[in-house]
């Protein structure tokens, strides 16, 4: 691990990232398409985890944070059912 980098993960894959960095950049290292996915940090307990946008917005980074994609356009009622 380079110096001054912290561990995270997102989605389960083990990273690497500045503690302070953008949304754009975690979009970038965790190789998620931002046309089809939004990026969560997640807050342990019962916080409410918190969304990071793909631009250039300021993000201190904590050592083991997790984050997971959602994809953008979910709609669990377009469901058919037999």
């Amino acid at each position: 691990m380079a110096q001054n980098e912290v561990p995270i993960k997102i989605d389960k894959k083990n990273l690497k990232t500045p503690p302070q960095t953008t949304g754009a950049a975690l979009y970038l290292i965790g190789e998620v398409e931002a046309s089809i996915y939004d990026l969560w940090l997640e807050i342990p307990g019962s916080g409410e985890d918190q969304f990071i946008p793909n631009d250039g917005s300021s993000i201190e980074i904590k050592p083991g944070s997790h984050f997971y994609t959602i994809k953008k356009s979910l709609n669990p009622g377009n469901a058919r059912y037999i």
